[in-house]
Order: structure tokens, then C-alpha cells, then sequence
């Protein structure tokens, strides 16, 4: 009875684990960042319930990773030669209020060299549309700007070469990309905080 109850205790963490977003990954320390996700205070963070999934797709013709949550953009990408690579991560999309410790998650375009860009900061986004020849889409959806609320990072790599910026929340897909991609791409830094489940 002893060991049917330690299994039911162990049992009830992981499922209780796995509805909060938790699944094992490469990322060192996420352990610990789920932690913090369990031990914050519900009404201080934003609700996970009303997440959605943010689609990665590449076009390897034009040499762009392109990321959405509509549905509707990812149907146009894919006609119009993108391929699909699954989920990057989940945010909050951009059609509701931003949720408590969340902010916007900006997007602009550079439609001379292919490359979709996504950040926080105001000030690269600014910087991108007024002397990088970008064009603003707006608000991609919204993220944690750091893992306080169990958000985890989002890796943001570029190639000179390609003139693409690229994004992951797998540790071993970056050290990857950076160590066998042909057109050399580098970690700038992290751009966001999402979830993944």
C-alpha cells in the first residue's frame, strides 16, 4: 500500500508536470525554471490556457525562416514555397489584451533580402525600420521578456551570409546550426521568453 501510494504521489507530479507545459528538453536549467513557473503567484503571471502555437516555416530558395500564430499566414507561406517546421513555441497572439508580465513581440519585414525579424526591444525594431530598409508588421503576439513567469528562451542566430535571422528554443538545434550550417550563422541572444509543451 506504501508503494501504491509513492507511485500515485509520483504519478500526480508528472501529470501535473505535463499540464503546466513541462517536458524534458536539452535546455540546461529548465528544472529550475519550471520551479519558478510552479512557485509564482497565478495572478502575477500571464494564463498559460490562452496560449497558441507560434509556426516556424522556412523557404531555403529565398533563405527565410518566416513565424506566425495565424493560421491563415502559414497556409500563404506554405503556397507560396515555404515549408513546414512545426512550432516554435507558444505565445499569447496578438488578437487579445497582453496578459500580465507579457509584452509585444514585434515583427518587421526587409522584403529586399527575405527576412522576417522579431524582437522586444522597441529600439532594434526602430532601428531596423529606419536605417535597414525594414517594414513594420506589427505585433507578432506577446512573450515574457525574461523567465521570471516559466517563460523559456527563445535563441535568435544570424548568418551574414544568408541575411537571415533565425529562431529556436532547442540549445542543441542552435549549437547545431552554429557549428555545421554552411552560411555561418552566430547567436546574437535571446529574444524572447515562450513556452513549449
Amino acid at each position: 500500500m506504501k508503494l501504491q501510494t509513492s507511485f500515485l504521489a509520483l504519478l500526480g507530479i508528472v501529470v501535473s508536470k505535463s499540464f503546466s507545459g513541462a517536458m524534458p528538453t536539452d535546455n540546461e536549467g529548465e528544472l529550475q525554471v519550471l520551479e519558478r513557473r510552479d512557485a509564482a503567484a497565478p495572478q502575477a503571471c500571464g494564463d498559460v490556457t490562452k496560449l497558441v502555437p507560434f509556426f516556424r516555416l522556412w523557404n531555403g530558395a529565398v533563405k527565410n525562416d518566416y513565424y506566425t500564430t495565424s493560421i491563415q499566414e502559414k497556409q500563404a507561406a506554405l503556397a507560396a514555397g515555404y515549408s513546414d517546421e512545426g512550432v516554435a513555441g507558444w505565445i499569447w497572439p496578438n488578437t487579445t489584451q497582453p496578459e500580465l508580465q507579457t509584452i509585444p513581440f514585434y515583427h518587421v519585414v526587409n522584403d529586399q533580402v527575405h527576412n522576417d525579424f522579431y524582437t522586444i526591444a522597441t529600439s532594434e525594431r526602430d532601428n531596423a525600420l529606419n536605417n535597414l530598409g525594414y517594414r513594420n508588421l506589427g505585433i507578432a503576439g506577446y512573450v515574457y521578456p525574461d523567465g521570471a513567469c516559466g517563460g523559456l528562451p527563445l535563441f535568435r542566430l544570424w548568418s551574414n551570409a544568408a541575411q537571415n535571422d533565425f529562431y529556436t528554443m532547442s540549445a542543441g538545434e542552435r549549437n547545431n546550426v552554429i557549428a555545421s550550417d554552411s552560411d555561418r550563422y552566430i547567436l546574437e541572444n535571446t529574444a524572447a521568453f515562450l513556452f513549449r509543451f
